[in-house]
């Protein structure tokens, strides 16, 4: 009888550890809490209209649109996981193209900010959401040039979205993962008490949820022909050197601006907000 009680123990602690606790990671990690920091691009003193897009996968996608001087190019800012286009960082990243004279569009990505969709996929979807406002900017803003900007996993996005993508000139990579598969260990162990080994369990159990394969990434692009620039800090825990590297050798014009020091999504702030402008803003006229 204690033997038999000693084994039910060890089965339920297996059964939580295993599945419980890992399902129920992975369960919230694609619910995640909505971003949303009130402010607006009037708080930065750009004026702002609102759009609604459709994905093909019939998501409701919500944005901005902050007009400028010079037309013809178009910024798509792109947030990352658990971030949105309200984002304080990313609306004084819009002012600085915007004081230039360039028109940017911010939107949320399903299930963030003000966006429809009852979960994220942290990329495989949500490149149906870029593709989604892409169109809506080339098409009905009529812009013949557009110039992707992502950060984490919107960086991840702007890459898979743009690079086979004629309309798009340029595409800046603020701290993209390489591959989901990878980058979800990695974010278990840098941000939780869990270990990271931990975070295969939980990828294979969002795959299970999602049901998207979690080997996506731009790792799996080949030749991107236009011109990128990656931003890769030091200590970010999410993205290797050699990896960043290897995304910048996809493109015959590829820059790596490294940001000694920084963190995930810190570079902007290791170089100056200033120099960091003028790198986006010079994809408005690069080609390869």
């Amino acid at each position: 009888m204690k033997g038999r009680r000693v084994l039910l123990v060890l089965a339920i602690l297996v059964l939580v550890l295993f599945v419980v606790i890992p399902v129920y990671v992975a369960y919230s990690s694609i619910h995640p809490a909505r971003c949303s920091t009130g402010k607006t691009p009037m708080d930065y003193g750009m004026t702002y209209t609102n759009f609604t897009v459709t994905t093909s996968d019939g998501v409701s996608i919500r944005g901005w649109i902050i007009p400028g001087k010079l037309n013809t190019t178009y910024y798509i800012i792109m947030h990352g996981y658990t971030s949105c286009k309200s984002s304080e960082g990313l609306l004084k990243v819009a002012k600085g193209l915007n004081a230039l004279g360039y028109p940017v569009v911010m939107f949320d990505f399903r299930a963030h900010g003000e966006s429809g969709g009852g979960y994220t996929t942290i990329g495989p979807k949500e490149v149906l959401d870029a593709e989604a406002v892409m169109d809506y900017v080339a098409g009905e803003l009529e812009a013949d040039r557009l110039v992707l900007v992502g950060y984490s996993m919107g960086a991840s996005v702007a890459l898979i979205a743009g690079a086979g993508d004629e309309r798009v000139a340029g595409i800046a990579a603020d701290s993209p993962y390489y591959r989901l598969d990878q980058v979800i260990p990695r974010w278990i162990g840098a941000k939780t008490p869990l270990p990271s080994w931990y975070g295969v369990l939980i990828g294979f159990y969002g795959s299970l949820l999602t049901g998207e394969d979690t080997s996506f990434g731009p790792a799996m692009l080949g030749n991107i022909t236009k011109p990128i620039i990656i931003f890769y800090g030091t200590q970010d825990p999410l993205i290797t050197y050699e990896e960043a590297k290897d995304l910048v050798s996809k493109s015959p014009c590829g820059r790596l601006v490294v940001g000694k020091g920084a963190g995930h999504v810190e570079v902007a702030e290791k170089i100056g907000y200033n120099t960091y402008i003028e790198l986006l803003a010079s994809l408005a006229g690069a080609r390869c």
